[in-house]
């Protein structure tokens, strides 16, 4: 069977962010990921979705001094889903807030994900989209996307770098997106109260690419539509992305 795909820059870059704060090495080179990514997607014949990669220290005797010199065990499957024809992309999506549990170093991904995965569990519960979640009276960030909201002097709002949030390459890639359409970035802490005077809000993440929030908490945000803000960053990822070279299997 004969088929296209094309491989964003978010799996063959997205390793590394994380393993050197534990002292992890790359076990592949770029090209490597690519060949790899590039035959998984083969076998499975992958059109549209993703990736999913896990890196871990390897193998040793369960211990809290982990052992020098391991192999890293790294894992991949494929995930398939068309975020095209995603219908909340239209409608726009409902979110809760809910309080941030997580540890002190959220911008290490780890398998530590339990707080996370209440948070997904109040998100099933409530019949919405996502949550995002409060640190006091300040959104960090979504339980499994980045929070974007925008002011009504049209600046891109997202918060800034740190610990306390995770760098996800979908945030950098739309940043990068939108300092190429003219718009005001603002990397900052932003409250609750802004995301509900907002004009616009929305999050992203590799497996969903970009949603319009319309709703947190029960209360309408951005005139309970999505905005058009929005729809020229979302439309421009989808541009950028299927420009890339196909390729073929």
């Amino acid at each position: 069977m004969e088929g296209s795909c094309r491989l964003s820059t978010t799996v063959s870059g997205s390793y590394g962010g994380n393993s050197f704060l534990f002292g992890i090495a790359n076990p592949f080179s770029i090209e490597a990921w690519t060949e790899i990514e590039t035959e998984l997607m083969r076998r499975n014949e992958l059109r549209n979705g993703l990736i999913y990669i896990q890196v871990s220290r390897g193998v040793a005797e369960r211990a809290f001094q982990y052992a020098e010199g391991l192999e890293p065990t790294v894992v991949m499957f494929p995930q398939f889903s068309r975020v095209q024809s995603n219908p909340v992309i239209e409608t726009g999506g409902r979110i809760i807030t809910v309080p941030d549990l997580r540890w002190a170093r959220r911008d290490i991904k780890s398998t530590s994900l339990l707080a996370q995965v209440m948070a997904k569990h109040a998100v099933k519960q409530a019949g919405v989209n996502e949550a995002w979640m409060l640190d006091g009276d300040e959104i960090t960030e979504g339980a499994s996307s980045t929070a974007f909201i925008v002011s009504a002097s049209n600046e891109l709002i997202t918060r800034n770098l740190s610990q306390n949030i995770l760098p996800g390459i979908t945030r950098r890639t739309i940043i990068e997106i939108a300092k190429r359409h003219g718009l005001t970035i603002v990397e900052r802490p932003f409250s609750k109260a802004e995301v509900l005077s907002a004009t616009e809000a929305f999050y992203t993440s590799a497996s969903t690419i970009a949603v319009p929030v319309i709703e947190m908490d029960d209360v309408s945000v951005g005139g309970g539509a999505p905005g058009p803000v929005f729809r020229s960053l979302y439309d421009a990822y989808l541009q950028d992305i299927m420009t890339q070279p196909a390729i073929i299997f």
